[in-house]
C-alpha cells in the first residue's frame, strides 16, 4: 500500500495534468484555465486603454480584489458541484476501462501494483485526485496573479500618499519652520483612509499595507532625527525640538487610537470600521516604539541640561556663608535662584512640550521627566550640604529652612498628589533635616534605616569632624586637593564601593596628617582617632553591603 501511494503521489500530476497520458484532461482545469485567462486579459487591456479606468481601479484596488475573489468562490463552489454530479452518474467501469484503453504503453509490467490499485478505485476517488491539483485550491495565487499589475500600482499609491505629507511638513525645515500638529494630523488622517480602504480586501494586502505605513512612520521619524538638536549645549533648548516632540507625540497618540479599535467602548466613529489582525498590528507596533524612542531622546536632552544647571546651582551652596547666618534673612541667596530656576522649569516645561491633544502615555512622560529633575535637584543638595564643614547651630537652622523652601519647590515639579507613594526626594530631605542635629553614633545608627545613599553620610561624617575632634581639614574634596565641580564630577563617575574605598584611603592620609601636624595631647588624638575609627567602620559595612546583595544576585 506505501509503494502505491508513493507512485500515486509521482503520477498525480500526470493524471491530473491536461496534457499528462492519464485521465483525459479535467474539465474544472481547463474553465479555470479559461476563466482566469479571460479575466487577466480583459484587466490588462482596460489598463492599459484609458487612463481614466486604470486610476479609478488602481484607487478602488481593494474593491476590485474583493470582487475578483468573490467571483472565483462563487465559480469554484458552481463548478465543483456540478463535476461531482457528472462523475458520480458515470458509470465507473467505464472510466477505468477508458484509462486502461489509452494508457496500455505507459502501465508496464512492473506497475502492476499501481494497476491493481486503479482498478479500484470508485468514481468518488476519481473526484478526489483530480479537486487535490484543481486550479481552484489556490484561489488566493489566482487572484494574486490576475490582479498583479494593479497592486503593483496600488501599493505605489499608497507609499505616495503616506509620503506626500511627510515632505510637505519637513520642505520648510530648512528656513526655520518645523513641523505642526496640524501637519502630524493631515498625516495621520492619510493612515486612516489607507486602513479604511483596504477592510473589504484580504490579510495579505493588509499586512503589506501596515508595512507601508510603517515605513512611512519611519521616514517621519529619520526626517525628525536628522532635524533635532540632540546635543547638550549651553544654549536653551532650541525651539524646533519642542515641535518635533509635539509632532511625534501626535502621531503617537493616532496609531494608539488604531491599535485599540477592536476594544470594546473605545472606538470612535472616524475609525470604528479599521480591523487589523495580528501581524499588521505588530508593524504598526514597530511604528509606535519608533516614535516613542525618538520622544525619550528629546527628553534625555533636556533633562542632561537640566542636571547640569541643577549641579551648577547647588555648587552655590559652597559659596553661602552658613557660619555667620544673618538674621534678617528668610531664604539663603542660593536657595532663591534655586527657587526661581524650578518655578520656571515647572511652568514651562509641560505647556511648551504638551499637545493641544495629549495621550496619556505623553502625559506620562513629561510628568516622569519633572520627577528626574526634582530627584537630581534633591540629591544635588544632600551630596553638596554633606560637604560643609564647621556647622553651628544657627547654620543648621538655616539649612533646615533651605530644605522647608527646596521641598515647596520641589512640589512644583513633581506634586506629591500625582503619587500614590510621595517620590524619594521628600523622604531623603526629611532624613537629612534630622541627621543635622545628632551626634556622629546616632547617625551611624540612624543610616541603618535610612534611605540616603552611605557616600552622603560617610562625607557628612567626615565633613563635621573638621575644627572638632580633629583639628585639620577632613573634607573630601579639600583632602582630595580638587575643587567641588571636579570631586562632585568624579563621585558621578565611578560606583558606591569604588567611592567608599577612596574615602578609607582619605582616612589613612587624615592619620598621617595628625601624626605630622602640630603635637596633640593623648586625649585629643584618642578622640580624633576614635572618631575615624567610628567612620572607618562604617565605611567598611557600607562597602560590603553592595558587595553581599550583588553576589546573591
Amino acid at each position: 500500500r506505501n509503494n502505491i501511494n508513493e507512485k500515486l503521489s509521482k503520477n498525480s500530476e500526470r493524471m491530473a495534468s491536461p496534457k499528462g497520458k492519464g485521465f483525459p484532461p479535467s474539465l474544472v482545469r481547463t474553465f479555470w484555465e479559461a476563466v482566469t485567462k479571460g479575466i487577466k486579459q480583459e484587466l490588462l487591456a482596460a489598463y492599459k486603454s484609458s487612463a481614466f479606468i486604470r486610476t479609478v481601479l488602481v484607487n478602488e484596488f481593494p474593491r476590485l480584489q474583493h470582487a475578483i475573489r468573490s467571483l472565483i468562490r462563487r465559480l469554484h463552489l458552481a463548478t465543483t458541484s456540478t463535476i461531482v454530479s457528472e462523475v458520480t452518474q458515470r458509470p465507473k467501469m467505464s472510466l477505468l476501462a477508458e484509462f486502461d484503453r489509452k494508457d496500455k504503453k505507459a502501465v508496464s509490467t512492473s506497475d502492476a501494483s499501481l494497476n491493481e490499485f486503479f482498478k479500484e478505485l470508485d468514481s468518488e476517488s476519481v473526484v478526489g485526485v483530480w479537486e487535490r491539483e484543481s486550479f481552484a485550491r489556490n484561489q488566493n495565487k489566482v487572484v494574486q496573479n490576475i490582479l498583479s499589475s494593479y497592486e503593483l500600482s496600488y501599493l505605489k499609491v499608497i507609499i505616495t500618499k503616506l509620503n506626500d505629507p511627510i515632505s510637505m511638513a519637513f520642505a520648510s525645515a530648512g528656513r526655520g519652520r518645523y513641523p505642526s500638529e496640524a501637519e502630524g494630523e493631515i498625516f495621520l488622517n492619510a493612515v486612516e483612509n489607507t486602513l479604511r480602504g483596504v477592510t473589504v480586501s484580504g490579510e495579505e494586502l493588509k499586512l503589506q499595507v501596515a508595512n507601508r505605513i510603517k515605513q512611512a512612520v519611519n521616514l517621519l521619524v529619520a526626517k525628525a532625527e536628522e532635524h533635532a538638536e540632540l546635543k547638550v549645549t549651553s544654549k536653551p533648548v532650541p525651539r524646533k525640538n519642542k515641535s518635533l516632540y509635539k509632532l511625534l507625540a501626535v502621531v503617537d497618540k493616532g496609531l494608539s487610537v488604531l491599535l485599540q479599535t477592536e476594544s470594546s467602548g473605545s472606538n470612535s466613529k472616524a475609525n470604528s470600521n479599521i480591523e487589523l489582525c495580528n501581524r499588521s498590528k505588530q508593524h504598526i507596533q514597530q511604528a509606535l516604539r519608533s516614535t516613542t524612542n525618538l520622544r525619550r531622546i528629546l527628553l534625555d536632552v533636556i533633562f542632561d541640561k537640566a542636571n547640569a544647571q541643577a549641579q551648577t546651582l547647588m555648587q552655590q551652596v559652597h559659596t553661602e556663608s552658613f557660619s555667620r547666618p544673618q538674621q534678617n534673612k528668610l531664604t539663603s541667596k542660593y536657595m532663591r535662584n534655586v527657587q526661581r530656576w524650578s518655578d520656571t522649569f515647572a511652568r514651562d516645561m509641560i505647556p511648551q512640550y504638551k499637545p493641544n491633544s495629549a495621550s496619556a502615555a505623553v502625559i506620562l512622560e513629561l510628568q516622569g521627566l519633572c520627577l528626574r529633575v526634582a530627584l537630581c535637584i534633591s540629591d544635588a543638595f544632600i551630596h553638596n550640604i554633606s560637604l560643609i564643614s564647621g556647622l553651628r547651630e544657627d547654620a543648621k537652622l538655616a539649612i533646615a529652612s533651605d530644605i522647608a523652601h527646596l521641598q515647596a519647590s520641589l512640589h512644583l515639579l513633581a506634586p506629591k498628589h500625582n503619587f500614590a507613594t510621595p517620590p524619594r526626594c521628600y523622604s531623603d530631605l526629611r532624613q537629612l533635616r534630622q541627621l543635622l542635629f545628632l551626634d556622629d553614633r546616632a547617625i551611624v545608627e540612624k543610616s541603618l534605616s535610612s534611605s540616603l545613599s552611605p557616600v552622603v553620610i560617610a562625607q557628612f561624617l567626615l565633613s563635621r569632624m573638621s575644627n572638632r575632634a580633629v583639628p585639620i581639614s577632613c573634607v573630601p574634596f579639600k583632602v582630595l586637593g580638587t575643587s567641588v565641580g571636579k570631586y562632585n564630577r568624579w563621585v558621578d563617575q565611578h560606583s558606591k564601593v569604588d567611592v567608599l574605598q577612596r574615602f578609607l584611603t582619605l582616612i589613612g592620609e587624615i592619620r598621617d596628617k595628625m601624626q605630622k601636624g602640630r603635637a596633640l595631647s593623648s586625649e585629643s588624638l584618642g578622640q580624633a582617632n576614635k572618631s575615624l575609627d567610628l567612620v572607618a567602620d562604617f565605611v567598611n559595612n557600607a562597602r560590603s553591603a553592595p558587595e553581599a546583595a550583588q553576589s546573591v544576585s
